[in-house]
């Protein structure tokens, strides 16, 4: 069951269920890249201020978790096209 909230923003449980699935095929398929940068700053001492990234990225969504809320989804071509963008350079 979705969040009061939520649906009346215009968010369904395929949108929610949809981004976490996106959001980990992300990781996943950058998984060398994640390994790297961990074992990068846990090497040397003046790259180990990424540990904090987390911490940060957690609390800067939960200061702005109002203003997350009026974020509707919506269908756009901007992010497959960014996405193929990136995978090109990539690639």
């Amino acid at each position: 069951m979705m969040p009061r909230w939520l649906t009346r923003q215009g968010w369904t449980a395929w949108d929610a269920v949809a981004a976490l699935v996106l959001g980990a095929a992300g990781v996943w398929l950058t998984r060398t890249a994640w390994a790297d940068i961990t074992h990068i700053a846990s090497v040397d001492e003046e790259e180990s201020h990424i540990f904090l990234v987390p911490i940060i990225a957690i609390w800067m969504l939960w200061a702005r978790r109002l203003r997350l809320r009026s974020c509707p989804p919506g269908g756009r071509y901007v992010g497959p096209i960014a996405v193929a963008g990136g995978w090109i350079l990539w690639f």
